[in-house]
């Protein structure tokens, strides 16, 4: 699915010091709804083998294309007149114990995003990976290039096209852009967590500090656990009974400042101005994301 080096030439197109538009009105996982615009007027089903009538980016019409390329399911939304520009999506980690959601394939981080998008002329495009769940960055890399290659031959090449991307979405929407320049525009890395790692090892230190805090005492294993889910479970829980009392309260903020995690669970919603609600924000974090 790689596309010619003379396919590629001949686009003329490069990526002049990649712009990173770091957009902080994302949220986590679970606040915002997946994208779902107006019926499309046709829907084509695809295969790694099947295609649809080729167009070049002239062609008009509301569309709706999906589809599986090698074990990756995927979802186009044509716009009534399209502008010639392709906005590629690569969505977030989806935690393995979040299956089904979302049982759609995302085009934006929100709804209201790529509705916009659509009445504006601009086309979308996302991948949803073979590997949908979990932290996985190079299968997502070759599932959305490999989209971008089909979009070329099965719709028509995009005048211009932005990668973008939140959460882990967006350090796949940056790698896209430093792996192959010739082919995008520009990227919009929304959230981006560039520092996977680092999040990683922020994660076992912030559940020893609640178990300890919180939990003294209780049978929770962080390491090499025998119930890995009991042990979430009772950490989770031991966060709920802190956020009771003063206390317990000042104990989460302890804890969370290990990660500097901020006071501020969702974008969508207006910042916190209480101190009390700043810690249950914070505490939402950790619960969701840390322990």
């Amino acid at each position: 699915m790689s596309q010619s080096s003379d396919r590629t030439s001949s686009r003329g197109r490069r990526l002049r010091g990649v712009l990173v538009v770091v957009l902080l009105l994302t949220s986590p996982l679970g606040s915002g709804t997946a994208a779902n615009a107006a019926t499309a007027a046709n829907t084509a089903n695809t295969s790694d083998t099947a295609s649809v009538a080729g167009s070049d980016p002239t062609t008009q019409g509301r569309r709706t294309l999906t589809g599986t390329i090698e074990g990756a399911d995927f979802r186009v939304e044509m716009p009534r007149r399209w502008n010639g520009t392709l906005v590629l999506f690569s969505h977030g980690l989806y935690p393995a114990e979040s299956a089904p959601w979302p049982p759609e394939i995302r085009l934006a981080n929100r709804t209201e995003t790529d509705r916009w998008l659509l009445e504006h002329g601009y086309a979308l495009a996302a991948s949803d990976y073979r590997e949908r769940y979990g932290y996985s960055l190079e299968p997502a890399l070759h599932d959305q290039l490999a989209l971008l290659d089909w979009f070329d031959v099965n719709v028509g090449q995009p005048h211009r096209t932005v990668t973008m991307g939140w959460s882990m979405g967006a350090v796949i929407s940056v790698m896209l852009a430093e792996r192959d320049p010739d082919r995008f525009d520009g990227v919009a890395a929304l959230c981006g967590e560039f520092d996977a790692n680092g999040t990683w090892n922020a994660a076992p230190d912030i559940s020893y500090a609640v178990r300890t805090l919180l939990a003294s005492g209780e049978d929770i294993d962080l390491v090499r656990a025998s119930d890995p889910a009991g042990s979430n479970q009772a950490l989770m829980q031991a966060v709920e009974r802190a956020l009771t009392t003063p206390e317990g309260r000042a104990r989460l903020a302890l804890a969370g400042a290990l990660g500097n995690i901020p006071g501020w669970y969702s974008a969508h919603q207006a910042e916190p101005t209480e101190l009390a609600e700043k810690l249950r924000q914070q505490a939402s974090w950790t619960q969701w994301a840390y322990v």
